[in-house]
């Protein structure tokens, strides 16, 4: 009995020694995994919003810190997600103390340095994402190691070096993310051993040698993207034969070769296909049509050759197709691109890009049967002939109509005003003819609108005036004959090309509500009468209005066109003097007043004093320095520097005064936003001081 009972005793103090043994180990790994956060903490300068100071605190459990999760078994660190929180700082080594972790994120924020090898002991990782960020050093060896990892991402940041060779020791990888860094080499065949692996990013590197073939063998493989690197020969067939595959991005390479006849037949769930910027040749396979689950297609700037397969149509989830910059040609049996009617049974097709290649032939009418979800169509510089098909104007929600620089001829269709949603019409360098349709009057969301290098005639339509979002027209190169009082209402415009027309008329004072304009360009045209006071036109860097018959004096008030670079009045019939104003304009690059009746002292002093004989030639009765090849003047009123050009300080001088000029205008044209103007009263406050400081130590007042 008494063994029994000592045998009893000795049991129940060996349990209770068990539990006591148990409870400190417990709390000993909490502990551990606190002392391993706060290290952590320390190593971290923290976000806007102070999340990490306010919430990690000894006065609550570790569980219950933002952006940690507990196993419930172990009472352990599982995951720590310190994503998306603005924060700066590296990794404390003791974070590979955490030995129950699985799911790591420092994603999106500010770390720097390198992975510190600790973290080697967290073998129960699972997920890791140092996505984001700035870390730099090489991608360790160490990562190799962690049996259970099955995500990888390190994209985004600094890491240089190889990839290393460990990571194909890892069977349970199946995401690798590694864009947008500084790595280098070949890849290795080893990213091959990883047979769970299912997405490889490892686009926008340095990148060298070949694709493996263990790479894209791979049975379970999804995406594949390999853009942006250097990467040179052929791309290997089997990647074509992956009934598992939706992407494939290899984009902006050294990749040649053709691409396999079957290249289609085996990529059932294909959904991209980038293959753009490479040295690929030979003809786009029709067969690249039975990837039926294809969405976007983009083979630009290629050699590709021959013609564009009509079996294009049969991509019916078809939504982007990009075909630029090749040799590709239409059908030769068929003046028509029969292609471009296949492709009207892609209903879901959001942009066509064919340009720059010698396509040849004539838009098909069947243009107009492409479904309203089309809002880009590019084609310039494909040769195209023959007319703009009316039946174009039922692209209701195209955005952008590039068919400049071709062969087209005959009227631009009234039925332009259809495409409602119109933002950009370019239809440049081509032979269009007739007036301008007042149907262009509909385009309300116009933009930007190209027309010039054609044979147009006629008046610019008055209705255009309510084009109130215009910022960009280009008409010059072209034979219209004037420009409606309306016209000046177009008050967000920023940049007028009228040159080279038959326009005739004169300067309206209504020309200065055009506040935001930057370029305007009326030279050679048939304009006439006085240039009266101009107000507003603040933002203006370019005007030209050479070449014209205007007369009478050159307005003082070009003088506060304080912005003002290039400034051409040249071969008028300007008369008077030059105006002494125009010496403040400080930024100015280019001047040319030649060929007028200008007379009297040249005002040579400020920017205008860089400017050579040229720019005042042509003119009888104007006097000034010999370096000017002008007669001397009798007296001098203007008390400026006759010497060539201007020294260096008086450079620098003037490019302060250019700048305190243009912060000035800034400072008057955002009445409306106070916080700007003081931002900008305090770079202004700045300016002057450094020419305060310059003045004083060249010695001037």
């Amino acid at each position: 009995m008494e063994i029994a009972a000592f045998f009893l005793f000795f049991v129940v103090l060996l349990v209770h020694c068990l539990m006591a043994s148990s409870a400190v180990a417990v709390r000993t790994n909490i502990t551990t995994d606190q002392s391993a956060l706060l290290a952590l903490k320390d190593h971290i300068t923290d976000g806007p919003h102070k999340i990490l100071a306010s919430n990690w605190s000894n006065s609550t459990s570790v569980c219950n810190w933002i952006g940690i999760i507990c196993g419930a078994k172990h009472h352990r660190v599982t995951t720590l997600n310190l994503a998306h929180m603005g924060l700066s700082g590296t990794i404390a080594p003791q974070v590979g103390n955490l030995t129950f972790l699985s799911h790591l994120s420092f994603r999106n924020n500010n770390f720097h340095g390198s992975l510190p090898n600790e973290l080697a002991a967290l073998r129960r990782l699972e997920n890791v994402s140092f996505g984001l960020n700035v870390f730099s050093g090489v991608l360790p060896s160490w990562l190799g190691i962690l049996p259970k990892l099955q995500e990888l991402y390190a994209y985004s940041n600094s890491f240089e070096g190889s990839i290393p060779e460990s990571l194909g020791n890892i069977s349970s990888l199946k995401v690798l993310h590694l864009s947008e860094n500084n790595l280098s080499g070949v890849i290795p065949k080893s990213l091959g051993n990883c047979t769970s692996l299912e997405i490889i990013h490892l686009d926008d590197n340095n990148f060298t040698g070949e694709i493996p073939l263990e790479i894209v063998v791979l049975q379970n493989l999804t995406e594949v993207s390999l853009a942006n690197n250097s990467l040179a020969g052929h791309i290997p067939d089997a990647i074509f034969n992956s009934s598992k595959i939706e992407v494939i991005s290899l984009y902006m390479n050294q990749l040649s070769s053709h691409l396999p006849p079957s290249i289609g037949n085996w990529l059932p769930n294909l959904k991209v296909l980038y293959l753009w910027g490479n040295e690929l040749e030979g003809i786009i396979p029709s067969s690249v049509s039975n990837a039926s689950m294809l969405v976007e297609l983009e083979l630009g700037a290629n050699y590709f050759s021959g013609s564009v397969p009509n079996t294009l149509g049969n991509l019916r989830h078809l939504e982007r197709l990009n075909l630029v910059n090749n040799y590709l040609t239409s059908d030769s049996s068929t003046l028509e691109w029969s292609f471009l009617s296949s492709l009207t049974n892609c209903v879901n097709l959001t942009s066509i890009v064919v340009a720059e290649n010698p396509l040849n032939g004539t838009l098909p009418i069947s243009i107009g049967n492409f479904s309203t979800s089309l809002e880009e169509f590019v084609a310039f510089n494909c040769n195209i002939k023959g007319i703009i098909p009316r039946d174009i104007g039922n692209l209701s929600n195209l955005m952008t109509l590039h068919l400049e620089n071709n062969e087209l001829v005959g009227p631009i269709p009234s039925t332009v005003g259809g495409m409602r949603n119109l933002q950009g019409l370019y239809l440049q360098h081509n032979r269009l003819q007739r007036s301008i349709p007042n149907g262009t009057c509909q385009l309300k969301n116009l933009d930007e609108l190209f027309l010039n290098h054609n044979k147009l005639f006629g008046p610019i339509p008055t209705c255009w005036g309510s084009l109130s979002k215009l910022q960009k027209l280009y008409l010059n190169s072209n034979k219209l004959t004037s420009i409606p009082s309306s016209f000046w209402s177009l008050t967000e415009i920023l940049q007028i090309n009228l040159s080279s027309n038959s326009l005739s008329g004169y300067l309206p004072l209504d020309v200065g509500k055009l506040e935001h304009v930057t370029q305007m360009d009326l030279s050679w045209n048939k304009l006439s009468g006085d240039i009266h006071a101009i107000r507003g036109l603040c933002s203006l860097v370019s005007l030209s209005l050479a070449h014209n018959k205007f007369q009478g004096p050159i307005p003082q008030s070009f003088g506060n066109l304080i912005s003002m670079e290039h400034l051409d009045l040249s071969d008028n019939n300007f008369s008077a003097e030059i105006p002494k104003s125009l010496m403040k304009l400080k930024c100015l690059k280019y001047f040319n007043v030649s060929f007028n009746r200008l007379q009297g002292e040249i005002p040579f002093g400020g920017a205008i004093a860089q400017f050579l004989a040229s720019s005042f030639m042509g003119n009888q009765a104007l006097c000034g320095p010999p370096q000017l090849k002008v007669p001397p003047c009798e007296t001098s009123n203007v008390g400026q520097s006759t010497t060539t050009g201007m020294r260096g300080e008086e450079n620098f001088n003037a490019k302060l005064d250019c700048m305190l000029s243009v912060m000035q205008l800034a400072m008057d044209c955002s009445i409306e936003a106070p916080e700007e103007r003081s931002n900008m009263r305090d770079v202004v406050t700045t300016l002057k001081n450094i020419k305060l400081k310059f003045l004083k130590d060249v010695g001037e007042d």
